[in-house]
């Protein structure tokens, strides 16, 4: 019997009465007893702080003593102000997230859209006084700190969920759809930059400008899209498969093309573009030879039962944290080798959830919304060119080049090997969903100076744009995905809904 259907069995009397309240007796003594252990409590905390106040007043503290009283305060000063930013950073993200899921949009829209809220765009600009107070310029470090170890652990369980049987099944159609779609926007997103350059790319050279502009064009956001496809009952269909499909083969592609123009823009000469790039390739070639069976032994000896221990999990995370920092060092970004970690660990169906489980709560309740938080508070549309006919002109751009490549791309290709028009746009729509993907290429372009502060907001804006509109067009499209269910999350479901029910 499916969830949806399942019946709770009766209560009986006995556990009715365990659940109602308690009778007003019980209540009024209850009452009591906390009333008595507040005043205990209270009272006990006034006489303590009487007994510090009288011992520091008739005490005399050293220089070295104030020396070291004044790092710890301003230690706990700043900690205090850490403590306020997380908090009001994941309880706007939550909440935008709800409001996203009730409308039928994907949490990933919402929180993108808290982000905006907190930053210079809005609360910045209305009440500049109180977004300082609620994230200080001190605590903006360690916000940001968390912001790369939650990104680092999600693109991680992004390629931990990579089912590569999904390539090999489909593998022709979808290799050639996936190219397509990818080559087609990339083009498209070097040939705007011949026009935005003169006006956004003062200081930027034009090469690193063109080369992440063309990549925002060409992402395609695997995790966002399964949520989708699982939210709209798709992802046992044909085009569903098919779509998941193209955004796997996207992904790895996307996330070498990543490391590639990394490695260029961070290059001081050709030579060392090519050495980070062989040692790119190297590191892949050594995960993917030699790295995988050894981790083939590893989780055989510590999860023989398929079961995650505390043990196996600290294996785990030096893994990925290890390979992570090896492609940070080599001259790539870091998120390249927490992907490719998660795509070669050789983890059973059962045990890849429990791992996905588990980090991805942490991850997506308390980590990702600090990277939210960061996007928005580096994104001030009022600041866009400082001219608006400038920057609705290029958004309009921008629009045009990822949506008539990536959407038109795929549409009249899917439609040239055979498939209907109606699917083929569905199609199209689906791949042209970017989300959080697209935020993490933008942000490493920023980082590196290869984005500049007025394009990243209009390109911040063209991603949430086009991830919002998935779902209403492929209502639109397919009339029998409307669904009353809600996204629930915007990790990618389990493996085991993956393969297609033709």
């Amino acid at each position: 019997m499916s969830r949806d259907h399942a019946i709770a069995p009766p209560l009986d009397d006995t556990t009715h009465s365990a659940t109602i309240l308690a009778p007003p007796a019980t209540r009024h003594r209850v009452a009591r007893l906390t009333a008595i252990q507040l005043a205990v409590v209270g009272a006990g905390v006034l006489l303590v702080r009487l007994a510090l106040d009288l011992g520091e007043s008739s005490s005399t503290i050293g220089a070295a003593g104030r020396t070291a009283s004044a790092a710890v305060a301003g230690s706990g000063d700043l900690l205090a102000k850490v403590l306020i930013t997380v908090l009001v950073v994941v309880a706007v993200a939550r909440g935008t997230g709800a409001l996203a899921l009730r409308i039928g949009q994907p949490r990933v829209v919402g929180e993108i859209v808290g982000g905006f809220l907190l930053g210079p765009t809005v609360l910045g600009a209305l009440a500049p006084e109180l977004a300082a107070w609620l994230i200080p310029a001190d605590a903006l470090p360690a916000l940001d700190a968390f912001a790369q170890l939650g990104l680092i652990l999600f693109i991680f369980l992004v390629g931990l969920e990579l089912d590569t049987s999904l390539v090999r099944r489909q593998g022709h159609q979808a290799a050639v759809l996936s190219n397509v779609g990818m080559v087609v926007p990339f083009t498209f997103g070097v040939g705007i930059a011949l026009v935005l350059h003169p006006t956004f790319g003062e200081g930027v050279a034009f090469a690193p400008f063109a080369l992440f502009l063309g990549a925002s064009m060409a992402i395609t956001a695997f995790p966002v899209l399964a949520a989708i496809l699982t939210e709209r009952g798709l992802a046992r269909k044909a085009l569903g498969s098919l779509a998941l499909t193209c955004a796997a083969v996207d992904d790895v592609t996307a996330w070498f093309l990543l490391a590639v123009v990394v490695a260029l823009v961070r290059a001081t000469s050709p030579a060392d573009a090519a050495v980070s790039a062989a040692l790119a390739v190297t590191f892949a070639l050594v995960m993917i030879v030699a790295v995988r069976p050894l981790l083939q032994r590893v989780v055989s000896r510590f999860m023989p039962d398929e079961r995650v221990t505390p043990g196996a999990m600290a294996l785990v995370v030096v893994g990925l944290l290890a390979s992570a920092w090896t492609t940070e060092t080599i001259g790539i970004h870091a998120v390249f080798g927490a992907f490719l970690f998660g795509a070669v660990l050789p983890l059973r169906l059962p045990v890849a959830d429990a791992l996905h489980s588990r980090i991805g709560t942490l991850t997506s309740v308390l980590l990702l919304p600090a990277f939210f938080a960061v996007t928005g508070l580096r994104t001030d549309l009022w600041a866009v060119a400082g001219d608006p006919r400038a920057a609705w002109g290029a958004f309009a751009l921008i629009m045009l080049a990822a949506v008539g490549g990536k959407l038109g791309a795929v549409s009249v290709t899917a439609r040239m090997l055979g498939m209907s028009w109606r699917n083929s746009t569905a199609l199209g729509v689906l791949m042209n969903t970017r989300g959080l993907t697209e935020l993490v290429i933008l942000g490493i372009g920023l980082q590196l100076g290869a984005i500049p502060q007025d394009l990243y907001g209009l390109l911040v804006v063209m991603a949430l744009v086009t991830t919002a509109a998935t779902a209403p067009l492929l209502a639109l499209i397919l009339p029998s995905t409307r669904s009353a269910r809600r996204f629930a999350r915007y990790q990618m479901p389990p493996r085991a809904i993956v393969p297609p029910d033709i």
